[in-house]
């Protein structure tokens, strides 16, 4: 299966740009969505999950602000 819609939960601008030209460049990702902590990706999860349909992949940083990514898959 190849991935439609992707989550990138990143706070480094850098790794942001350089995920989107690479993501980008495969054309295999439909909708690419970003977040700059755990606690908002988790939000608009929460808020998705009564009626959109989840991402196929998420990209997660580990070591960020607000909520890390430790934080975000012990909540997921």
């Amino acid at each position: 299966m190849i991935p439609t819609s992707l989550i990138l939960i990143d706070d480094d601008e850098l790794c942001i740009m350089l995920s989107k030209i690479a993501v980008k460049s495969t054309g295999m990702v439909d909708e690419f969505q970003i977040f700059n902590n755990g606690e908002d990706a988790l939000a608009h999860l929460k808020k998705s999950a009564a009626g959109a349909a989840c991402p196929d992949l998420i990209l997660l940083d580990l070591n960020m602000p607000i909520m890390d990514g430790w934080d975000f898959l012990d909540l997921v």
